[in-house]
């Protein structure tokens, strides 16, 4: 998402708005809408995180920013971008999801490392970001930034599912090996034989 903020004024440009004061109250109202939208939609997607998975929750937040942000690439007019954006926020809440899971996932005594890397993730993505899509803006023009979005976001979505996958299938291998131990444990500790 952050690749297409900076150049949300440049957008607003190209749709039509060309004077400096309009396009600073639109830029202005494009930049807020989707943040007003998740206020209200991010405690529902927790709740449902909670009912049906974290893990869910974090790909459907990556999938419903990458669509979003490829629609805005074919937005014509400014309400069109407008309810784009507002969209945008209602289908996100990617990094609530990404600290609940991370939360529930990583162990308890990297929990601080595990969270740590998380945070520092976050704001990387808002200095990186930018500095991509103005790269690209430069060599093939706005129209690349919102693919590249799509294509991070489909990055990130696998890197959340199959890392969180391979996780969960070796804690549960541990289980069944702490599971099979047990008996013969018992039996040792009170000096009987197991069979």
């Amino acid at each position: 998402m952050s690749m297409f903020l900076p150049f949300l004024p440049l957008y607003v440009r190209q749709l039509g708005v060309t004077e400096a004061r309009e396009v600073a109250m639109v830029s202005g109202l494009l930049f807020a809408a989707p943040f007003f939208a998740a206020s209200v939609a991010t405690p529902v997607w927790g709740f449902l995180g909670d009912r049906h998975g974290r893990k869910l929750m974090v790909v459907r937040a990556s999938f419903g920013l990458a669509a979003t942000t490829l629609l805005m690439g074919f937005a014509t007019t400014i309400p069109q971008l407008f309810f784009l954006r507002i969209a945008q926020g209602a289908v996100s809440g990617f990094i609530a999801a990404a600290l609940a899971l991370m939360a529930s996932s990583a162990p308890r005594e990297r929990m601080g490392y595990a969270l740590g890397t998380l945070q520092t993730a976050i704001p990387t993505g808002t200095i990186v970001g930018p500095l991509i899509g103005g790269s690209l803006a430069d060599r093939s023009g706005l129209g690349a930034i919102p693919w590249t979005s799509l294509g991070f976001a489909f990055l990130a979505s696998a890197i959340a599912w199959w890392s969180v996958a391979a996780k969960a299938a070796t804690a549960r291998a541990v289980g069944s090996e702490a599971r099979g131990r047990r008996p013969a444990d018992r039996s040792e500790a009170t000096g009987r034989n197991a069979d």
